[in-house]
């Protein structure tokens, strides 16, 4: 958000980008696959981690442990991400051809015609990753609601999340399977405000959620201290 987001604000002012330059669009490309990717798998991977913490208290117990299931698949998450976009995008051997008018500066080609790695993107770094929210947090709740009658508020938090990532990431992956067996070469208006502001709306989504669920966050943010006022009497 702190990242893509001036540029963007830039490019909707000016109509046209910060600088006007192959290799600012591409990595530009490259930072937006890459950051998008790693906040879908992390938080595919959070909804799998809270699953485990609430049913087996001991999982990171130790550091070993922590290390094992919580840190190392953060970082291998990171580490793919910045590697296979940095492979396909920056080191492509086909044609990225920038155009300065559009909010993305270039459609990566390894995306254009159909191709399997378009398929492969779509499909491990979109459709997996939600799929696997939806299913995770869905298997929650219903534990809490067998096991835990008392946990309303942690499974209203899932159901909210899951609820989350199909309205605003599925459209996406539908809309660009739709675009690739269609070879639909330019997205109309409708479908270049789906790709552009619906990731952004789970982007901030999440992060206000998991605030509005924290324990006593409303009380806290919306209560305002009442004044004490001391009557003393009139000497007249």
């Amino acid at each position: 958000m702190v990242t893509n987001y001036p540029f963007v604000l830039i490019y909707c002012k000016y109509k046209r980008i910060l600088r006007e330059a192959p290799s600012f669009c591409l990595w530009w490309n490259w930072w937006i696959f890459s950051t998008t990717t790693v906040y879908e798998w992390s938080a595919a991977w959070g909804s799998i981690e809270r699953h485990l913490l609430i049913f087996h208290e001991n999982l990171i117990s130790t550091r070993e442990k922590e290390f094992c299931y919580h840190t190392l698949p953060i970082l291998t998450i990171i580490v793919y991400s910045v590697l296979f976009y940095f492979i396909v995008i920056v080191c492509s051997s086909c044609g990225n051809y920038p155009n300065h008018h559009d909010i993305f500066c270039l459609t990566p080609c390894f995306l254009r015609n159909g191709s399997i790695m378009a398929l492969y993107d779509i499909t491990m770094h979109a459709f997996i990753p939600v799929t696997i929210i939806i299913v995770t947090n869905a298997a929650l709740v219903v534990r809490i609601l067998l096991q835990n009658q008392r946990q309303c508020n942690l499974a209203t938090y899932t159901v909210a999340i899951a609820t989350l990532f199909m309205v605003t990431v599925y459209p996406v992956v539908i809309n660009r399977i739709i675009s690739m067996h269609t070879r639909q070469l330019k997205p109309n208006i409708l479908q270049t405000a789906m790709l552009t502001y619906l990731p952004t709306l789970s982007i901030i989504g999440l992060p206000v959620l998991s605030l509005l669920f924290l324990r006593d966050f409303k009380a806290t943010v919306f209560s305002f201290p009442e004044e004490n006022i001391n009557s003393s009497p009139i000497n007249t």
